[in-house]
């Protein structure tokens, strides 16, 4: 049996790589660090991922929005 437990953060973050902006998931395992991952599976070193209070953002990274299962002509707006 494991002491792990694993939390996730369900406030919308996003990484720009300089190229495009991904997507992430964030989850904090207790006891241990918070764990970022862009939709696409690129992991994020902490402190990169970003958010933003009463904004929405576009996703440009198109691996990211088909993971989410919102692949479509224009970016989507998280």
């Amino acid at each position: 049996m494991s002491d792990i437990h694993i939390e996730a953060i369900v406030v919308p973050l996003y990484y720009d790589d300089g190229k495009v902006v991904h997507a992430c998931e964030s989850y904090f395992m207790h006891p241990g660090p918070e764990m970022i991952r862009t939709k696409c599976d690129k992991v994020v070193l902490p402190g990169e991922a970003f958010t933003l209070s009463n904004a929405t953002i576009d996703v440009t990274c198109d691996a990211c929005r088909k993971a989410a299962g919102t692949a479509d002509a224009r970016p989507r707006r998280w």
